[in-house]
């Protein structure tokens, strides 16, 4: 997400920096710089010769401050203490389907992305992944498959002016959550988007499969590896990690599902006004804790007045479009282009998820508008593919331009 304020440089170190930042996504996706700067940084945010520990990542993100991550003494208190009331009857439940009721492929994208347009949780997607068998994605199972000898990324949930990118063993990230999170009030949250392009690593990807309702991946076309944009994230937290309120990044559609643990989302529509959002908090916690009950009244006054908004497609929502939800292990959650989310892990144990950003041909006009004007390079790139494989496509690409 194109985030301009600096303090909500939550995902900078969660995202894949070695790419154009406006791609930097998921649960959060969070620029970094721009322009030329950005260009150099590429060159030079590298996985270090070896893993940070959780001291050296902490004095990264807030140098001499360390008194800073524990100010709110929240450390101690449980996800139901901590974050407001979860209140299903007072807020629109979001749309739940079965993957058995899902239209097939191309109608998914007709009657899903374009006539739905709105956020829903499919269950059974997951199903036959080895991701999901019982403990197969347990930290402790992916501390023995990778604990000691490499590194993943991990980001602070409010950092304010720093673009390092930070890694730490699982081994060393297991030992933090053992210990509490050192008192941390939003603990550090690895998002690591290479995980899948080097070794040994990319054999998570064995481990599930993107759903077929999914299967247009335009991106891909502008290259495969480290030449496209991060588009794919392994999520692991412990409770109060999460992405802050953000729109992911070039017009991006997105599916997450959880494979251990519970995630609990808050979503509006695109229609609402980003300085409505809240999305100048910093972390995911924060933002429920202190911006959440505004949101949730300004919904309730609506809907008590009968005011209702209407997306693009013209599908009218009650109230200001407030959705407020929890996500279970093995559902997945349809994020539409456009709308604004916060996402937090809650109840007692660590959460572990994977997320894909994509572009079908329902976002592609508005992604292509956004890549041509955030990053020329890429766009560039991009339309060779697209004429090169897809030339049916580039009218989508032409027009207006």
């Amino acid at each position: 997400m194109d985030l301009q304020d600096a303090d909500q440089l939550y995902a900078i170190t969660n995202h894949d920096n070695t790419k154009p930042p406006h791609f930097a996504c998921k649960e959060c996706s969070h620029t970094v710089a721009e322009g030329e700067a950005a260009a150099e940084d590429e060159e030079d945010e590298e996985e270090p010769e070896r893993p940070h520990t959780v001291a050296e990542v902490k004095e990264v993100l807030r140098p001499g401050k360390a008194q800073e991550w524990s100010a709110r003494g929240l450390a101690g208190l449980s996800t139901d203490d901590v974050l407001p009331e979860f209140d299903p009857a007072a807020i629109p439940q979001v749309k739940c389907m079965t993957s058995d009721q899902l239209p097939p492929q191309g109608d998914f994208r007709a009657e899903v992305e374009v006539k739905g347009g709105v956020p829903v949780i499919i269950s059974g997607l997951s199903d036959g992944w080895h991701a999901m068998e019982e403990g197969a994605w347990d930290l402790s199972a992916l501390c023995r498959r990778f604990g000691g000898h490499h590194s993943f990324k991990v980001g602070p949930n409010d950092n304010v002016d720093t673009c390092h990118l930070c890694y730490i063993t699982l081994q060393d990230y297991a030992a933090y959550i053992e210990r509490g999170c050192d008192g941390d009030d939003s603990p550090l949250y690895l998002s690591d988007s290479l995980f899948g392009e080097i070794d040994p690593t990319s054999e998570l990807l064995g481990d599930y499969a993107r759903p077929a309702c999914f299967d247009e991946d335009l991106m891909a076309l502008v290259g495969e590896g480290l030449e496209r944009p991060p588009f794919r994230y392994l999520l692991v937290g412990p409770p109060r990690t999460g992405g802050p309120m953000h729109i992911d990044s070039c017009a991006t559609h997105a599916w997450n599902t959880v494979i251990t643990g519970e995630k609990r989302w808050v979503m509006l529509p695109p229609c609402v006004l980003a300085e409505d959002t809240g999305d100048n908090i910093s972390t995911a916690l924060f933002w429920y804790r202190d911006f959440y009950p505004q949101v949730k009244q300004r919904h309730e006054l609506a809907l008590a007045a009968g005011q209702t908004v209407t997306l693009p497609n013209g599908v009218v929502l009650p109230g200001i479009g407030l959705t407020d939800f929890i996500q279970k292990p093995g559902e997945t959650v349809f994020v539409p282009s456009g709308w604004s989310h916060c996402v937090i892990n809650i109840g007692t144990g660590v959460t572990a998820a994977i997320t894909h950003n994509y572009i079908s041909s329902t976002n592609l006009s508005a992604a292509w508008r956004e890549c041509l004007e955030e990053d020329p390079d890429v766009a560039a790139r991009w339309r060779v593919g697209i004429e090169r494989e897809m030339p049916h496509l580039l009218p989508l690409i032409n027009h207006g331009n």
